[in-house]
């Protein structure tokens, strides 16, 4: 049987977890918007858009040619998916 100190650990993680995905100063053009993984689609209303940082700039690519704002928002990504993995990670 579970104990709670071990429930309570693993939801004090995944609460943790959660909050390396969001980004405080928000997605280009979207300051609000913060998470990184998921958020409504910028282009389109009715659906969402996985890594949305990443692939609103990648659409705008060919009209806009900032690809260190690619590289910028890549990185943004990889630090936040690290940072929940460094928390996913069992200390010992």
């Amino acid at each position: 049987m579970t104990s709670f100190e071990e429930l309570r650990r693993v939801n004090d993680q995944m609460f943790k977890m959660e909050r390396a995905f969001i980004y405080s100063y928000g997605l280009p053009g979207r300051r609000l918007v913060r998470h990184v993984i998921f958020a409504p689609s910028k282009y389109n209303l009715y659906s969402s858009s996985s890594f949305p940082g990443v692939s609103d700039i990648l659409l705008k690519l060919d009209e806009t040619g900032d690809e260190d704002e690619v590289d910028r928002q890549i990185s943004i990504a990889r630090q936040c998916i690290l940072a929940a993995v460094d928390i996913l990670t069992p200390y010992e």
